[in-house]
């Protein structure tokens, strides 16, 4: 289960891929993020929603290491991301993956192939053996076929 808690820390689940606690972020004096808690866990699909302008995409920056935090951290996968240099975000943002809301889909390729579009583009990293430091041989499945995998076990009618 995804929870977020609005000023609970304690409340949040000890082992999670991603933790937020007691992040505060303003744009000048418009106080955009004021507390926020968040735990999400490894191998969970996670929406974020909300009405304009609440945060939601201040949020994801601070995820991706894009901005600092005035109060609070961030920690993905046990690293604190705003302490990262720039070989450890990169490191941490092959590791994840965001949809972003425009002008990042190609119009022409349905939603699976929009979200697997990203994995296909690393399967040649993880046949040469590259990524994580598999050799060739050492994974039979790319990211995308897990994926298609998963969408098929939701999707029956899906080909």
């Amino acid at each position: 289960m995804v929870a977020a808690f609005e000023h609970d820390a304690s409340a949040l689940p000890a082992h999670a891929l991603v933790e937020v606690r007691d992040l505060h972020f303003s744009y000048d004096n418009n106080a955009v993020l004021k507390g926020v808690n968040l735990a999400i866990p490894r191998g969970k699909v996670v929406a974020i929603l909300g009405v304009s302008g609440c945060g939601k995409t201040t949020l994801l920056r601070h995820l991706g290491g894009q901005l600092r935090p005035s109060r609070g951290s961030v920690m993905f996968d046990g690293q604190v991301v705003h302490e990262l240099d720039n070989a450890g975000l990169y490191a941490m943002r092959r590791k994840m993956g965001m949809m972003f809301q425009v002008s990042g889909l190609f119009s022409d390729l349905s939603v699976f192939d929009n979200i697997a579009y990203p994995m296909r583009e690393q399967r040649t990293v993880w046949r040469h053996g590259t990524a994580g430091g598999a050799r060739p041989g050492d994974c039979t499945r790319s990211p995308a076929d897990h994926v298609r995998r998963a969408f098929r076990r939701s999707r029956p009618d899906f080909a």
